[in-house]
């Protein structure tokens, strides 16, 4: 089956493309943002969590005095492209204009409108495999202004409640009077949280709402680049590269994990850069979706190595 593509006005999402082979289907804003609304076998719940309230928003004063009176930065929910380390008012840009798009041989090309005060040109470029339910994702960022640009891209996932998330723990040979591994921690997060499971192979954040509970949300620097979650029989693994040679933000880390009671977000993220007027960086991901049986409730670590290992 050829990739199939097409543009429809969707009364809930807004306008967006869909973009589908034999296998997904995926559905992108081009009303706002851009955001991957939704990812899903094909007559298949969508695994992504959208937030049809428009609930999740962030409205401050210096937001209003960079971008002008009741600007307000919406999540909308899916997966979108933030800029780290996380500050205001950049990261929080409130990218709510109409976006464009060009259909190339191996994908669609999304672009918004250039960031206005911050000088950033985002895109997000999608190429889906004619027949396997495997996307890869390619994040860009241009610098337009006229001074350097300290950041590193950070791509978000934000996932329905109710999964589990799997992180593998770093396992390669090193020198052993040098640290192999990082667990950096958010402020409120409780390393005795009950859905959390630290082992020598995986840590586990099984998820459920905990009402007045703060967050969870943790970050390793995950050298086997890929991290994965498991809900409902089906299973996403969102892979990157991890450079062990060059410095990622919050203590070194490419990846976090945010379990709140509403959702989970899955984020990668980029080295740190220097960017000179004129130059631009990318961060790949790939996603690729499995049915599977369920996650083992077992404590041994085999057991889920087994999983993993028989994801097809």
């Amino acid at each position: 089956m050829a990739i199939q593509i097409n543009e429809t006005d969707d009364p809930i999402l807004g306008k967006c493309v869909y973009i589908q082979n034999s296998l997904l289907r995926i559905v992108v804003s081009i009303s706002y943002g851009p955001r991957i609304l939704s990812l899903g076998f094909t007559g298949e719940e969508n695994i992504f969590w959208y937030d049809s309230g428009l609930t999740r928003k962030t409205a401050a004063a210096e937001m209003a005095e960079a971008y002008g009176p009741g600007a307000c930065f919406y999540e909308y929910g899916g997966h979108r492209l933030w800029a780290a380390p996380p500050r205001m008012p950049e990261t929080y840009y409130p990218d709510n204009d109409p976006v464009t798009y060009t259909i190339r041989p191996e994908g669609v090309l999304f672009t918004p409108p250039p960031q206005r005060c911050n000088g950033l040109q985002t895109s997000l470029e999608l190429v889906l495999s004619p027949e396997a339910p495997n996307l890869m994702v390619i994040h860009s960022a241009e610098n337009l202004g006229k001074e350097k640009s300290h950041l590193a891209l950070w791509p978000i996932t934000m996932l329905r409640p109710g999964g589990t998330v799997v992180l593998p723990q770093n396992n390669e040979e090193t020198d052993g009077n040098l640290p192999d591994r990082v667990l950096t921690l958010w402020p409120g997060s409780n390393i005795c949280d009950p859905r959390l499971t630290l082992g020598n192979r995986y840590i586990l954040i099984r998820h459920a709402a905990m009402p007045g509970e703060h967050p969870l949300i943790l970050g390793t620097n995950n050298t086997s680049g890929w991290l994965a979650y498991a809900l409902e029989g089906t299973v996403l693994v969102k892979r990157y590269v991890h450079n062990p040679n060059i410095s990622y933000p919050n203590h070194n880390c490419s990846c976090r994990v945010y379990a709140g009671d509403s959702f989970v977000q899955l984020e990668s993220i980029s080295p740190m850069y220097g960017l000179e007027p004129g130059q631009a960086i990318r961060h790949v991901e790939n996603f690729t979706l499995y049915h599977s049986d369920a996650l083992p409730q077992s404590p041994k670590e085999s057991a889920i190595q087994s999983f993993i290992d028989n994801l097809s």
